[in-house]
């Protein structure tokens, strides 16, 4: 597949890609080995690799303008599933957990199609520490997600529509807390207090706006806590008067889904706090997976310095996560004794 050098070109490799492996999937089955060959049980075999084009020049041009660049661009054609992984992740935010999960999603069908296990595991690999996962969070989403293909052939149509709306349970959980959370401060910000001194009493610090992974939702918790640091409005009406327009949406959907939420009751802003603290907890874990990849590349790189401090961030970190750790089974031994269930 020899493709211009855009994001059409981009696009219609991956739409030949589809259609190639949809058209073998009818005759037998296919596998990709890592070398982008594709081996049918019957006769046919493909070998499939992307030469990316100079931009604005088509392979004739080329062939007559530089024959040797041709044939240098060929023979450093990439194999198909080293090229999917690059265009699904180039120019993407890697930090938000969504787009994580789309990569995810529209990636692993690729790699679970590898003959090999210890070929297959080596692009499970490459994937994880392009998005700072661990490898068993991105292997639990995708056996959550990507059918085998004996289940696709006996599933058919209804297991891929399945598939398909199905969205990463890690980046779900995420989601449901930081937007559980989100909603309880939209409706009354004065719990921030609250949730800050919980966080603290965790042994860790006030929340911040880099505690939600959607932009959007980042910016509306900036502003809760501007609209609590000024005098001159009620917190809430600042937060409507002063928030982009563009995210007046995602305020109004919050604003509406909290209505039925009773933030008088005790038990209720238990659960937020709770909510707030392993929110904490699970964006530290995603923290110390970065650490680790980042010190593991700082050491193959010869950077003692740097492979030293990020050991020294992983240690707070772990404290840390620790003190929420504590913190939670404080909270889940006194909801316990207050519902007289302790022993």
């Amino acid at each position: 597949l020899a493709l211009d050098s855009d994001i059409a070109g981009d696009r219609a490799t991956m739409r030949s890609l589809s259609v190639a492996r949809e058209t073998i999937d009818r005759e037998s089955a296919p596998a990709f080995d890592p070398r982008g060959l594709v081996k049918n049980e019957g006769q046919l075999k493909l070998e499939i690799q992307v030469a990316t084009l100079p931009a604005g020049t088509d392979p004739d041009e080329l062939i007559a303008q530089d024959a040797m660049a041709w044939r240098k661009l060929i023979e450093e054609a990439k194999a198909i599933v080293d090229y999917v992984i690059e265009i699904f992740v180039q120019g993407r935010d890697l930090k938000n957990s969504k787009v994580k999960a789309e990569i995810i999603d529209d990636v692993m069908p690729i790699i679970n199609d590898v003959s090999h296990p210890a070929e297959r595991s080596d692009y499970q690999q490459k994937l994880a520490r392009l998005l700072h996962m661990d490898e068993r969070v991105l292997m639990g989403s995708s056996s959550s997600t990507i059918p085998s293909r004996t289940s696709r052939q006996v599933s058919g149509a209804k297991t891929s529509a399945k598939d398909e709306s199905r969205v990463s349970e890690v980046a779900l959980a995420r989601d449901e807390l930081e937007t559980y959370l989100l909603t309880a401060l939209v409706c009354n910000p004065d719990l921030l207090a609250v949730v800050d001194r919980s966080l603290r009493q965790s042994g860790s610090s006030a929340l911040t706006p880099q505690d939600f992974s959607q932009s959007a939702f980042q910016i509306i918790f900036s502003q809760i806590r501007d609209a609590l640091h000024q005098a001159a409005a009620d917190p809430s009406d600042h937060l409507r008067d002063n928030l982009d327009q563009s995210i007046q949406d995602q305020l109004v959907e919050l604003l509406t889904s909290g209505d039925g939420i009773d933030l008088q009751d005790e038990r209720r802003i238990s659960d937020l706090l709770q909510a707030a603290v392993r929110l904490r907890g699970r964006n530290i874990g995603m923290w110390l997976t970065e650490l680790r990849f980042l010190e593991q590349a700082a050491s193959e790189q010869g950077d003692t310095n740097g492979a030293a401090k990020y050991q020294a961030q992983t240690i707070t970190h772990t404290k840390s996560l620790q003190g929420i750790q504590r913190f939670l089974a404080r909270q889940s031994r006194r909801e316990k004794v207050a519902d007289g269930l302790a022993f």
